[in-house]
């Protein structure tokens, strides 16, 4: 190899060099973050789907046996409504952008 190509040559390798630098520099380090976890379990994500036991109660035993509704919950299906309609607005919150509030007739 005469002089000039070896100098081409060594000018390309410095060029190379200096895209790879450059290019790795520019790369942003990516920080380590924890996984995030859903706000509710998977478990307490069934009542929306309307397998719950607020559900169970109110569509299913109420419907088909009023006594053993009244027998679970202590009291008939109107103390119950009554009692409902006296403390809703103090235990019930706003829907968020994150998540639907527990309705007060779940809690």
């Amino acid at each position: 190899m005469d002089n000039t190509s070896r100098k081409y040559m060594l000018m390309i390798a410095a060029c190379v060099g200096c895209i790879m630098i450059l290019h790795h520099c520019g790369k942003k380090s990516k920080v380590n973050r924890k996984n995030r976890r859903t706000w509710a379990r998977k478990w307490l994500q069934k009542r929306d789907e309307g397998r719950g036991l607020s559900s169970m109660l109110n569509n299913e035993l109420l419907n088909d046996d009023p006594q053993a509704y009244r027998n679970f919950l202590r009291m008939s299906n109107t103390q119950f409504e009554y009692i409902l309609q006296q403390i809703e607005k103090s235990i019930s919150k706003q829907d968020t952008n994150m998540r639907q509030c527990v309705t007060a007739r779940t809690k």
